[in-house]
């Protein structure tokens, strides 16, 4: 039987609630694969993943400060992952700190 995991896993940072104004960070991990359906989450693309991870409601409001997409597949014993680093661009930069966004 052949399995596909995604994962996205990275940082968030923002302002907390209390005290007020201060800076954090916080990692995640978001995991979907055939296995967890049907989902938590209704996630249909990567930027409904992306509003899932920075609606934290630990934050005032954030934004990820690197993020990195995490493909496996699995067939038997053999195991293949494949990892991207996840950037802001197009419609998905505003979900990232403005400095990780490339121009």
């Amino acid at each position: 039987m052949k399995t596909i995991k995604i994962r996205i896993y990275g940082e968030v940072q923002g302002p907390i609630w209390w005290p007020v104004g201060a800076i954090c960070t916080k990692e995640f991990s978001l995991v979907c694969s055939y296995e967890d359906k049907p989902f938590r989450r209704q996630i249909e693309c990567l930027r409904d993943a992306l509003l899932d991870i920075t609606n934290d409601g630990d934050f005032q409001h954030c934004e990820i400060s690197f993020a990195v997409l995490e493909i496996t597949k699995q067939k038997g014993l053999n195991k293949i992952v494949r990892e991207r680093i996840l950037q802001g661009t197009g419609e998905n930069a505003d979900c990232f700190i403005e400095d990780m966004v490339l121009v």
